[in-house]
């Protein structure tokens, strides 16, 4: 059985014991009004960038985690400018920001040349630009998907080496019509994928790039509020959103039941006001994760498909939030998260681990050793858990976000049974990977130290 037979024969299940993960939630700029709008990506060696709007302000922000600090900068000043930020990498860690500029009613494009911040406008035909959604194809050549207000269309466009080329995607009705809410996904062709609101007609609509036209197909009914698309490895298209109902909404997940075929959809779950402006993201299993905003119980949720159901949580609690959220995963499946708190006036940066501890290279027949950090999330105090079913020479290691050495390595004669240390070294806070590893293969965990 494929894993999509797996996921679609697992919507008759809707419900499983909370999975608890420990967030631990840092303020990466603020108070002041700030973290509207925020998008947040991975450069190359897996550090956090953040792109967002000072409301208070309406200029455009870039924060980087390096190291244990976050660094802020001003990217656009000019009028009211850096609405529906949209943040990627390239290849060498630059980063690159498709935006709305409301003074211009434009299509903003920003990237970092390594010693500047360019700016250009891509799109000021008409009132354009809102809801972009910025990708980079195997060049490195950007492409957005956007919103065309004033004719009710959604809009690509892409840079071709020299210029900009746009096109109109979808026709809508003027005012409203189709466009809102656009996520887009390039495959490994290149080609584009897009998920969108076509508000006229009430529904949640997919077009995609055949190679020679667009195909647009109707996903679900009801005006999604926020969507958020991620292709998995065999090019399946998933899709977060809230499926509105009158005054309330569901989380709902689509997924295609293979290549080519039908659009399953389930409600994750039911509102109330829940699952607004999701974003998506797909685990090493395939398996979805959403992070979305809960209006109706004034907080930041995070769902997840596991063990044969949808657990669920909340990340923070508040009067209400901003409406974007983002949510992205890094190479060892820990989940990274940017929000805007209304409580703080500020940009949130929430970080997760993985709940499940990693194991490789074990002989067969023989339990992995194991390795488990008490508590975690933790200040002070912290407690190392090993157990193995042999003697094993064995060498623990700390790692930051980076990969680097946090503290020096700690060499480990291991009898059988199970064993206790205090972790080494004064770590500062942040996130770290603490790794045993033996001659036939490791077992790691992580560990979050808080302030």
């Amino acid at each position: 059985m494929t894993r999509r037979i797996f996921i679609a024969a697992a919507f008759l299940t809707l419900a499983a014991k909370a999975s608890a993960l420990p967030w631990a939630i840092t303020s990466v700029d603020g108070p002041g009004d700030v973290g509207a709008y925020a998008s947040i990506a991975l450069d190359s060696s897996q550090s956090p960038g953040i792109s967002y709007c000072a409301a208070s302000t309406d200029d455009l922000k870039f924060a980087r985690l390096v190291g244990s600090s976050w660094q802020i900068e001003l990217v656009d000043a000019t009028g009211r400018t850096g609405w529906y930020t949209s943040l990627v990498f390239d290849a060498e860690g630059n980063p690159r920001i498709a935006y709305w500029d409301l003074s211009n009613s434009a299509l903003r494009y920003a990237r970092w040349t390594g010693m500047a911040w360019a700016l250009e406008t891509v799109d000021n035909a008409a009132y354009v630009g809102q809801c972009c959604s910025l990708a980079l194809d195997d060049a490195e050549n950007p492409a957005v998907s956007y919103y065309d207000y004033t004719n009710g269309d959604l809009k690509f466009a892409r840079w071709n080496g020299s210029a900009w080329q746009i096109e109109r995607v979808d026709d809508g009705q003027p005012l409203m019509g189709a466009g809102l809410y656009t996520s887009l996904a390039l495959d490994p062709m290149g080609r584009p994928h897009i998920a969108y609101a076509e508000h006229t007609l009430g529904q949640l609509r997919y077009a995609w790039w055949d190679g020679s036209q667009w195909s647009i197909e109707t996903v679900d009914g009801g005006t999604p509020i926020g969507t958020s698309l991620q292709l998995d490895a065999a090019g399946i298209p998933h899709i977060s959103y809230a499926y509105q109902f009158g005054l309330g909404s569901h989380l709902k997940y689509a997924v295609r039941s293979g290549a080519g075929g039908s659009w399953v959809t389930q409600i994750v779950k039911p509102g109330g006001q829940v699952g607004l402006y999701s974003s998506i993201r797909l685990r090493p299993n395939g398996e979805p994760s959403i992070l979305s905003w809960d209006l109706g119980n004034s907080r930041v949720d995070y769902d997840a498909y596991e063990n044969g159901g949808w657990t669920h949580e909340s990340i923070e609690s508040m009067g209400w939030t901003d409406q974007w959220c983002s949510l992205v995963m890094d190479r060892m499946a820990q989940l990274h998260a940017a929000y805007r708190s209304s409580v703080e006036q500020d940009l949130h940066y929430a970080v997760a681990a993985n709940p499940a501890d990693v194991a490789v290279g074990t002989d067969p027949g023989i339990a992995a050793p194991s390795i488990a950090i008490f508590p975690n999330p933790a200040r002070i105090g912290v407690a190392v858990r090993l157990r193995v079913e042999k003697p094993i020479q064995a060498r623990l290691r700390i790692l930051d976000v980076l990969g680097r050495e946090a503290a020096d390595p700690v060499e480990l004669p291991l009898g059988a049974g199970r064993d206790e240390i205090t972790l080494p070294g004064k770590l500062g806070a942040g996130v770290y990977m603490v790794r045993l590893e033996w001659p036939e293969g490791s077992a790691s965990t992580r560990l979050i130290r808080l302030r």
